[in-house]
């Protein structure tokens, strides 16, 4: 293993643009010579795993895995608003084995169970898709074109649907 610096860039007369490569060796080599860079540090702070070109300020090439009690990814824009998404862990209003989106209070508003199921306003969704609301419109379906379909269907054996074509609703079966 080894860590070198590296010139990144055109030196100037009072500055030489460095970066840090980050270096591993296989298991049973022995020449350094045979080393892959595995992370590096730009001259512009931005880090790569698995790249030696990243392009965002954290940048991972690869499988990106968070282990942790409560796994949780944050999205924090300084302090001011904060979501985030985070594993359940079985506590509150996060149940075990569920992904949610947590908003700036830390009230989970979407749930991803791994049974499938989603829930929107609710943590606990007990069909594919449960939305949940105290308002009165719950769902809005917008086609952009000039006609649209909803259709519900058992199985294949039978359907409901409303069809609106221009300024015109027509209900069947």
């Amino acid at each position: 293993a080894a860590i070198y610096a590296t010139v990144d860039g055109t030196p100037g007369a009072n500055d030489t643009p460095g970066e840090l490569l980050f270096h591993t060796v296989a298991d049973g080599a022995n020449d350094i010579s045979a080393s892959n860079t595995r992370m590096v540090i730009k001259a512009d702070g931005k880090v790569g795993i698995g790249s030696t070109a990243p392009a965002y300020l954290m940048h991972v090439a690869g499988t990106l895995g968070i282990k942790a009690t409560v796994p949780s990814l944050y999205f924090d824009r300084g302090g001011s608003y904060t979501w985030s998404i985070r594993q359940g862990d079985g506590t509150g209003s996060f149940p075990l084995s569920t992904l949610n989106v947590v908003n700036n209070g830390g009230t989970p508003i979407m749930t991803f169970e791994d049974g499938g199921n989603v829930g929107i306003g609710t943590s606990n969704p007990d069909m594919p898709l449960h939305i949940r609301s105290a308002e009165n419109n719950l769902l809005h379906l917008e086609s952009t074109d000039q006609d649209a379909l909803f259709k519900l269907e058992d199985n294949g054996s039978g359907h409901f649907q409303i069809n609106v074509a221009g300024d015109n609703a027509s209900f069947g079966t």
